[in-house]
């Protein structure tokens, strides 16, 4: 096995392992999904006291379960496109794909951050970029007009 054959398959372990990571922590923002839920419903009965002068409870309730279902369908979205960039470099398939998606992964610091980077340091490589059957592009020859 060559150093970039060995390097593609442990980048492909590291992004399955955050991509669970991942998956785990998309689980956080459910809590306001059901809070959101329970304020719309009404769920509790006295729980939610409604005071003079407040938003009304079910448009508080549609707005924090807007944005906890908004960063639970991102986070989830994230997960599974790491999941599928290591199965990517695994198989040596969709180059494109897989500098996209490290390229997204250093906004996520510090993990996402140091994946990303070395990602994209090995998939630039002239050898990788062949192992994925990406070569130099061919000058065109004279047409025969």
């Amino acid at each position: 096995m060559t150093q970039d054959a060995e390097q593609l398959h442990l980048l492909s372990v590291f992004h399955h392992v955050l991509a669970g990571l991942c998956a785990l922590f998309a689980l956080f923002p459910l809590a306001y999904v059901i809070f959101g839920l329970a304020k719309i419903g009404g769920a509790g009965g006295g729980l939610f006291p409604q005071k003079s002068g407040e938003l009304p409870a079910a448009f508080a309730g549609c707005f924090v379960a807007g944005v906890g279902g908004t960063i639970l369908v991102a986070l989830t979205g994230y997960a599974v496109a790491l999941y599928l960039a290591g199965r990517y470099l695994k198989e040596r398939r969709r180059h494109t794909f897989c500098v996209v998606v490290a390229a997204i992964s250093c906004a996520f610091q510090p993990l996402g951050t140091v994946l990303g980077v070395f990602t994209l340091v090995v998939l630039f490589r002239p050898a990788v970029k062949t192992m994925f059957g990406i070569g130099p592009q061919a000058a065109p020859g004279p047409s025969s007009a």
